[in-house]
């Protein structure tokens, strides 16, 4: 069994807590330096150390995350530190999450600052093609690393992450940069998205913005991607129908009709239809019926929209038992709709879609 490098982590602590290298020879006046090279070898030391060591015991008991876990974090809040610095720092951060997060995320939370400092830097520093390429390599690199924090903050300090504004840094991050970083940074980046949106309420300033984000992840390439964002607008829907919101919010930038447009992409082969496909088409399908069934608005736009072609186009591969009980709903709201007029009954409603009949005028 390896116990990693012989180190002694009061040096290495000592060096993650000074980012001052003094000129040579002038350590007892000379002005100080801003190189970090210090910091640099501390983290490189670091990380080294717990790479080579597969007893997690004992990094644990020789870097005690509740001493150096606060100076990492104090590393990565420095925005003046070089990028390579903060990408090495989430690095040993990641680390300490990944391996026991019951027992860091608190350590990380306490620390003031320190996790807004995680969802800053996916907005702070510049990624696009215009930008010199070593600075976007390194800008990509922290970008993915504060992610792969967040993700596991999220775990158990979603609240913590919400409140410094996480939700909205991540969807930004995705809207500016999604051409622009790795796949799994991308999807890890929705799905922590996916965490904190049931966090939102009516009256939150973000809402609008983030129902605008989320209804233009729905023309994305990447199907995963599509499925977080649905994810994401039916846990928008669920709570503004629970708090008697306007449903007519989400459609800001025409949620129904792109909905409707992916129920209209075709599969390439109907007689071989992916797990995934069926279970997309199911929630999307779900998502309008529930929009429609809380706003007679919605259920307007959608009468006057192309549903039939949509569910045409859905009936000739749909062949699995989820799929096809959604497209019922579907039928069964559009003439619901069609006989009763226009006017959807709340979603609760027992008299809505098979329950009790409303009585003759």
């Amino acid at each position: 069994m390896n116990f990693g490098i012989e180190v002694d982590p009061s040096d290495i602590l000592e060096g993650l807590k000074s980012s001052r290298d003094f000129p040579e020879g002038k350590e007892d006046g000379g002005e100080p330096t801003w190189s970090y090279q210090r910091q640099k070898d501390s983290l490189e030391l670091f990380n080294m150390d717990i790479l080579i060591c597969d007893n997690v015991d004992a990094i644990f008991a020789k870097y005690r995350p509740g001493t150096f876990l606060p100076a990492l974090c104090h590393i990565f809040m420095d925005t003046n530190a070089p990028l390579e610095v903060l990408e090495s720092a989430a690095r040993a951060i990641t680390y300490f999450l990944d391996v026991h997060v019951d027992s860091t995320a608190r350590k990380v939370v306490d620390v003031p600052g320190a996790v807004a400092a995680f969802c800053k830097a996916l907005v702070l520093f510049p990624i696009s093609d215009d930008t010199d390429p070593e600075t976007a390599r390194m800008s990509r690199d922290v970008a993915e690393q504060s992610v792969k924090v967040l993700e596991l903050l999220c775990r158990r300090e979603a609240k913590s992450v919400f409140e410094a504004e996480g939700l909205q840094c991540l969807l930004t991050f995705v809207t500016s940069n999604g051409s622009n970083v790795h796949k799994d940074t991308l999807q890890c980046s929705l799905s922590v998205a996916s965490m904190l949106v049931g966090r939102l309420k009516l009256d939150h300033p973000a809402l609008p913005s983030c129902v605008a984000s989320l209804t233009c992840f729905l023309e994305h390439k990447d199907s995963v991607v599509v499925d977080h964002a649905l994810e994401s607008l039916g846990s928008l829907t669920e709570m503004l129908s629970r708090g008697g919101g306007d449903l007519t919010m989400l459609d800001a930038n025409d949620l129904v009709r792109k909905l409707l447009g992916l129920l209209l992409v075709a599969p390439v082969d109907p007689q071989d239809i992916d797990q995934e496909l069926s279970q997309r088409t199911a929630s999307i399908i779900t998502l309008l019926v529930s929009l429609c069934r809380g706003s007679s608005e919605l259920a307007a736009k959608l009468l006057e929209e192309n549903v039939l072609v949509a569910v045409e186009s859905v009936l000739e591969w749909v062949g699995d038992d989820k799929t096809a009980l959604a497209l019922m709903r579907l039928v069964d709201l559009v003439l619901t709709l069609v006989f009763r007029g226009l006017k959807a009954p709340h979603p609760r409603d027992p008299k809505f879609l098979g329950g009790e009949e409303a009585a003759a005028p």
